[in-house]
């Protein structure tokens, strides 16, 4: 995970973008380092286990589309028109994506992850440290006072929260295997 001041995207700039295997966010993003996080380390799951992201892909990407259908085509639709970009797969991914964020911290899910995918488990687990220590660096002398700042700083926290969901649960399945 690397913070860089912005990130240009043809005409546009971006919140985030995952490149070669590293996450880079924009320190000057409108979201929350967290949804920034979560959406990127997909794109990193993606681009390092294409197998396995197909299966998340399937997964989250079903679950819309029999709960939610109507929602799921409005805003199938206005990513079209925020991106630009009529290409399915690309708005899929986009949307799967945005998914993660409200997975990271769910219990149920790490649980399953952590019990189907140890190692995938556990690299998640790394990044997340990865992140939580350069937030730390980035906030270590600063005092938010902006509504925004203050809100990327209390990011720390659910990074913490998310972290240690995860390693209770490699935790688990590490006593499980021993038994």
């Amino acid at each position: 995970v690397e913070f860089v001041d912005t990130i240009q995207e043809g005409n546009a700039t971006a919140n985030g973008k995952a490149e070669n295997g590293v996450i880079y966010i924009a320190k000057d993003s409108q979201n929350y380092a967290m949804s920034v996080f979560t959406h990127e380390l997909t794109h990193v799951l993606k681009q390092s286990n294409e197998e396995g992201y197909q299966k998340y892909s399937d997964f989250v990407l079903n679950y819309f589309k029999k709960e939610y259908a109507a929602e799921y085509k409005k805003r199938f639709d206005r990513l079209v028109e925020l991106y630009g970009e009529e290409n399915e797969d690309y708005i899929n991914e986009e949307m799967v994506c945005n998914a993660t964020e409200a997975m990271l911290t769910d219990v149920d899910f790490i649980g399953e992850v952590a019990l189907a995918q140890p190692n995938i488990a556990k690299k998640i687990v790394e990044v997340i440290k990865n992140m939580i220590n350069k937030l730390k660096s980035l906030y270590k002398n600063y005092v938010p006072t902006s509504e925004e700042g203050k809100m990327l700083a209390a990011d720390l926290e659910t990074l913490r929260e998310a972290e240690k969901l995860w390693v209770e649960a490699l935790s688990k399945v590490g006593d499980n295997r021993s038994k």
